[in-house]
């Protein structure tokens, strides 16, 4: 990746998840603090998924969740994703370098994204093949009543 950044971003394939998911919109509120928040969120539950992703494509093209240096007023945000980075590299003095934290920060979100993207879109099959069998059976009930 030639443009390496301390900005956070979302991948730009998951974007449009990122924007219109259920689970994360159950969480979220509007604007640009609470999308910072689910970042970090995401960020957590990728590490916690032990679930590190990259990119597929060039950062900049997908959606710009924040600086890096933006996140110093919620240090407790700050903190985690610093967490994130020296449990991830056993290096303390990563935390002097703004860009290799996004980076490992955006993998983790990413895979974080990507596993609630599969959730959600498996619970929504999971529906859709309830209905399709019960739509068989009123079919079959219908054809063949006792």
């Amino acid at each position: 990746m030639g443009e390496m950044t301390n900005h956070l971003y979302i991948d730009e394939p998951l974007t449009k998840f990122f924007n219109n998911s259920k689970i994360l919109n159950a969480i979220s509120l509007e604007g640009k603090r609470e999308k910072r928040d689910l970042f970090v969120l995401l960020a957590a539950y990728g590490y916690y998924l032990n679930l590190r992703i990259p990119f597929q494509k060039p950062q900049s093209k997908g959606q710009d969740i924040n600086a890096m240096h933006q996140l110093k007023d919620g240090s407790e945000k700050l903190a985690i994703i610093y967490a994130i980075a020296i449990s991830e590299t056993n290096d303390p003095k990563i935390i002097l370098d703004d860009t290799g934290v996004a980076k490992i920060a955006m993998e983790y979100a990413n895979g974080g994204l990507s596993h609630l993207k599969q959730m959600e879109e498996t619970s929504q099959l999971d529906k859709k093949m309830l209905s399709f069998r019960l739509a068989i059976k009123e079919a079959y009930d219908s054809l063949y009543p006792d």
